[in-house]
């Protein structure tokens, strides 16, 4: 038994007995139960919205852009989702692919004209023309650019 003195008392060090449970636990299965966790939370109710926006908040975060820009992304991201269901995998890997050129485009873009851009890669609304049928993602009173202009 080893005991430390302290000041004016004498303090015994914790100890592990031989047969204790106790095993340190490695990176890898802290974040195994990290990711464990997460997913019970969004499948107990802790909402898929919340879910969505904060791995598009992770991978927004990691972008080298200004912070208002990253403010405008994923304030339009965010708005953008809600109340919306939206496949998860396919949302975060459009996100993820788009990285470099989200960047770039940062650099000799307004933060509107990004969002912009971005709202129309992340989440492509193909709808079909009255007048000719041709599918677009960018309608103008129910009618693709061509027709209406004529």
């Amino acid at each position: 038994m080893n005991i430390v003195q302290r000041g004016d008392r004498a303090v015994k060090p914790p100890s592990l007995p031989s047969d204790s449970p106790y095993t340190p636990q490695s990176k890898e299965r802290q974040s195994e139960e990290r990711q464990s966790k997460v997913q019970s939370r969004v499948r107990r109710g802790y909402g898929y919205y919340k879910h969505l926006v904060g791995s598009a908040r992770a991978i927004i975060s990691e972008l080298r852009l200004d912070e208002s820009y990253k403010r405008a992304v994923l304030g339009m991201i965010a708005r953008t989702i809600d109340g919306k269901v939206i496949h998860r995998d396919e949302f975060l890997g459009r996100l993820s692919s788009l990285r470099s050129e989200i960047e770039a485009r940062a650099q000799r873009e307004s933060r509107s004209d990004l969002c912009y851009w971005l709202k129309r890669r992340l989440f492509p609304a193909q709808r079909v023309c009255r007048q000719c049928g041709t599918e677009t993602d960018g309608l103008i009173e129910g009618l693709c650019s061509q027709c209406y202009w004529r």
